[in-house]
């Protein structure tokens, strides 16, 4: 038994409704993934031991909650070009907020001690609101939803809370830099 034209017409417009129909319901049964839906993976300044370069004691991010204003996390490495490459705007840039109380954490991760030293002795004493540190137990890249470096992360310090993220290497000397960090710390 062989189908006339409009049967013909019937059964292809049936398939594509169907595929259409099975489609739908597959998009709305993961819908609940979407970027939209989802809370943001890092809410507040990772717990981490960090080893500081210049005093070799270890430095918990925790004992920073309370004491300054915000926290500047800046995930590097000495291996890194670009990380090279943008590191002395971002110290003139840390420098511009030191009379703002802003810790600013250089933490190098996948690193040797001697090789962040001899990295960071091209740049001088720092100030001591900047600390360099070196991630010994390998966690911060993890704990920040890494893959790569450099990324920024910019926390308020009354809490802890995330406020900002700087995603692969900055022009840190532009203006709009500083007026971002102050507005979402509120210190402006």
């Amino acid at each position: 038994m062989s189908l006339s034209f409009p049967g013909k017409i019937f059964v292809v417009v049936v398939i594509i409704c169907s595929t259409f129909l099975y489609s739908r319901y597959q998009k709305n049964k993961y819908i609940d993934l979407s970027v939209q839906n989802a809370a943001p993976i890092l809410t507040k300044l990772p717990d981490l031991a960090l080893l500081e370069i210049s005093t070799d004691k270890l430095l918990s991010t925790r004992d920073l909650i309370g004491k300054t204003s915000g926290v500047f996390a800046h995930l590097w490495g000495t291996w890194c070009a670009p990380c090279e490459a943008e590191m002395p705007e971002f110290l003139k840039f840390a420098d511009k907020l030191k009379e703002k109380n802003i810790t600013f954490l250089l933490i190098a991760v996948s690193d040797e001690k001697k090789k962040i030293k001899k990295f960071m002795r091209r740049f001088g004493k720092l100030s001591p609101h900047i600390k360099v540190v070196l991630d010994v137990e390998g966690k911060a890249m993890d704990q920040f939803g890494l893959g790569r470096v450099p990324e920024t992360f910019l926390f308020e310090g009354m809490t802890g809370t995330f406020t900002k993220r700087f995603v692969g290497p900055q022009n840190w000397e532009m203006e709009s830099y500083l007026h971002q960090a102050l507005s979402s710390l509120s210190l402006n």
